[in-house]
């Protein structure tokens, strides 16, 4: 199939919808030619009086108040023809119906492929001006559409109707009104419609002249088609309080729908609510008060005011968080499955005893199932108000959490994961990591500014509107809802400044400890500089807090400051950096392989050299450890091309120096070998000796450049990236010199 096909399907199927054309009337004129009665078809009359000077005094109308077109009684069919058989299996049939105790109509054929239609018994159109109100009953089972036939002031329209829970209008030919996905249930339901208010809903400058005729596509049974002169006094359609002539007479609310403006709350309590002031304009925005979503127009629709308790006629009164999630109304209202590849995905409300409430649970084939979170009718958010979300979560596995935003440069998915890096993004997808901790089963909750989020990412840009959550993987989630500023004594990164000071004083950030990535912490190197924090005495466009290397002479300041160099004098360098000291605990060290699994690393008390080292235990040289930078980086060590570090072994290992060199990326390794192989690849070799695995320490002091160009003399050492070791012993002080 192309994809003109659905649009090709679209036009052949209404294209194969009969035209109804008009019928006659009976005119009755006085002996000046003037029309004193106007008799119609369906036994209803209009008669009318003048004055002497040919003014109508009088129109009066008589006649039933209503006309049944079909009731299912009878033998017969009549009235009734297959207007679309093809395929041709269709079939228009009497039968007998328990559920009514009547006789019914019922087609039969090959779905909405075959369409069935009712005009008066010679096959006339009805021409029906007197009664603008059409009821029927119908038990679907499947999908359907209904067709009324109606004359307009702009010429012939079709209102159909069909089991969708959303209207389409159109300002052409065809107006589109849903009746609710439950109405093809399978029961019996009675539909009453004021064809002359869906005719202006749809198409404000146009009215309804004539109903000319019934017409259904679909497999089911209709019973008792008939027009009326005004809808039941007492029908309620949409079940809002209000009934249907007083929300189109009195209210100029929508009779088929319960909450009309979309604000959250049902027509009827809105009325009240409003009192004497439903017609008034408090905003002065052109919409009054009970059709205005947002009456004060604070950005705040006003079912979200009332139900966090601030006032939706008062600007000044906003909620301080708007709760779109909190499970505790043991319902999933507002939630759907958006993405059901592989099916099996569920979303259900659980109690949680850890999380001391009810939560929302996904279950489903991890990340290639996503669940979406809206407003309990299915529309986004569109929250202008709030930019701070903020949710609880607990995971086990990885996940992808969405916020879907409106922005001043487009629609934007700000999306977070468990990682423990960003990668940001210039395009419609923005990346945040939460942290790898995030999978560890516990409840954490999570505050994200999302206007900073987004800022930080793209620093043109600027969010408009919140409109919605979704989460793909299997998991909890909680307590889902957006404030209008991140908690005052919030400290996310753990670097003892709280994010609303990173975001609004310092312009650190609020997620990372160490801003600028120089070694030291955010509330640390703050306290250092004191009040020169936001000077930039090397005019390099970054202030103090936020500069790696304040004095611009190539080392970061955490390494001047851990090795005695002053990071505000250019003339103060270190003579060495030291990695690894065996103090303190094991940050910069992880097992880069673990097969066979059970190595382990810890920190372990030397007598011999009286002080902490780190001790590697596993599979010998099956396993691997590697030293880089707290936060996992490489070293990218530019300043010194030697290394030195102690050991002690009892078995082989291995120690890799990774390095960059002119020619590419190079291990530097070492062995207990007698003889170095050196190499002209990736790996360059030297041996060490055999005495560096007698159990005792050793100092090892490798001129790193030189050990490469011996191998390699047309290569340069560029940069120190790291240390690794495979096998089981003991390291300790890992330093460049």
């Amino acid at each position: 199939m192309n994809a003109l096909t659905p649009y090709l399907c679209v036009l052949t199927l209404l294209s194969s919808l009969p035209s109804i054309a008009s019928a006659a009337v009976t005119y009755s004129y006085d002996a000046r030619m003037r029309l004193t009665r106007a008799a119609y078809g369906n036994g209803v009359a209009t008669e009318y009086t003048y004055d002497a000077t040919d003014n109508r005094l009088t129109k009066t109308s008589s006649g039933p108040s209503s006309q049944v077109y079909e009731n299912g009684e009878g033998t017969g069919t009549t009235g009734w023809d297959i207007y679309d058989n093809d395929p041709a299996v269709a079939t228009i049939t009497k039968v007998f119906n328990a559920a009514r105790n009547s006789s019914v109509v019922q087609f039969t054929g090959s779905g909405t492929a075959n369409g069935y239609r009712l005009r008066s018994a010679g096959g006339a159109d009805w021409n029906d001006t007197s009664f603008k109100v059409i009821e029927w009953s119908m038990n679907y089972s499947e999908s359907f559409t209904v067709y009324i036939a109606v004359q307009t002031k702009k010429g012939f329209r079709y209102l159909t109707y069909n089991p969708v829970n959303t209207d389409t209008l159109g300002n052409d030919t065809y107006i589109s009104y849903g009746l609710g996905t439950n109405i093809q249930n399978g029961q019996w339901r009675t539909i009453f419609r004021d064809l002359a208010y869906d005719v202006k809903h749809a198409q404000p400058d146009n009215e309804l002249q004539a109903v000319l005729g019934f017409l259904i596509r679909g497999n089911g049974m209709v019973d008792d088609i008939t027009t009326r002169t005004a809808l039941p006094v007492t029908l309620d359609t949409d079940v809002d309080g209000l009934t249907d002539v007083q929300e189109i007479t009195t209210y100029g609310t929508n009779p088929y729908q319960r909450d009309t403006d979309g604000d959250g709350i049902a027509d009827k309590e809105e009325a009240d609510f409003w009192g004497a002031n439903w017609n008034a304009d408090t905003d002065r925005d052109g919409l009054i008060n009970l059709l205005d979503p947002d009456t004060d127009n604070d950005g705040i629709k006003d079912g979200v005011e009332r139900s966090q308790g601030s006032n939706p006629a008062d600007g000044n009164s906003v909620p301080l968080a708007i709760v779109y999630e909190d499970a505790e109304n043991d319902s999933i209202a507002g939630w759907d499955i958006y993405d059901n590849d592989p099916a099996g995905a569920t979303i259900t409300n659980i109690p949680d005893g850890q999380k001391g409430g009810r939560v929302i649970q996904f279950t489903g084939s991890a990340t290639a199932n996503g669940y979406r979170l809206r407003n309990a009718d299915g529309s986004d958010w569109n929250d202008t108000a709030c930019k701070v979300l903020e949710w609880s979560m607990s995971y086990n596995e990885p996940f992808v959490v969405y916020v879907p935003v409106q922005t001043k440069n487009g629609f934007r998915y700000l999306y977070y994961t468990s990682v423990d890096a960003d990668s940001l993004g210039n395009s419609t997808y923005i990346h945040h990591g939460l942290g790898s901790h995030m999978t560890d089963g516990q409840w954490r909750t999570v505050h994200r500014d999302l206007a900073y989020d987004l800022k930080r990412a793209q620093p043109d840009n600027e969010l408009q509107a919140v409109l919605g959550y979704l989460i793909r993987g299997t998991g909890k989630v909680d307590d889902i809802k957006t404030s209008k500023s991140l908690p005052a004594t919030l400290e996310t990164d753990g670097d003892g400044l709280t994010d609303l000071e990173e975001i609004t004083t310092y312009g650190s950030k609020p997620y990372d400890a160490d801003s600028d990535g120089d070694g030291i912490d955010d509330k640390e190197e703050l306290t250092f500089w004191g009040a020169g924090w936001n000077k930039d005495p090397d005019q390099d466009g970054l202030i103090n807090l936020l500069d790696p290397d304040a004095d611009n002479d190539t080392f970061t300041d955490g390494v001047e400051r851990s090795q005695g160099a002053d990071p505000d004098d250019a003339s103060s360098v270190p003579g060495s950096i030291l990695y690894e000291n065996g103090e303190g605990t094991t940050t910069g060290w992880d097992i880069y392989d673990n097969d066979p699994a059970g190595a382990t690393i810890t920190r372990v008390y030397d007598n011999e050299r009286a002080s902490n080292v780190v001790l590697f235990t596993g599979s010998g040289t099956n396993n691997g450890y590697r030293l880089r930078q707290a936060n996992g980086s490489y070293w990218n060590d530019t300043h010194f091309k030697s290394i030195e570090w102690s050991m002690r072994y009892s078995e082989p290992f291995t120690v890799y120096i990774a390095a960059q060199t002119t020619n590419g990326f190079r291990y530097l390794y070492y062995t207990s070998a007698a003889t170095s192989t050196l190499g002209d690849s990736t790996y360059v070799h030297h041996g060490l000796g055999a005495t560096f695995q007698d159990g005792n320490w050793h100092t090892v002091i490798r001129n790193l450049e030189q050990d490469l160009k011996e191998a390699q003399p047309d290569n340069e050492l560029q940069s120190i990236l790291g240390f690794l070791i495979r096998g089981s012993g003991k390291v300790d002080d890992v330093q460049t010199r």
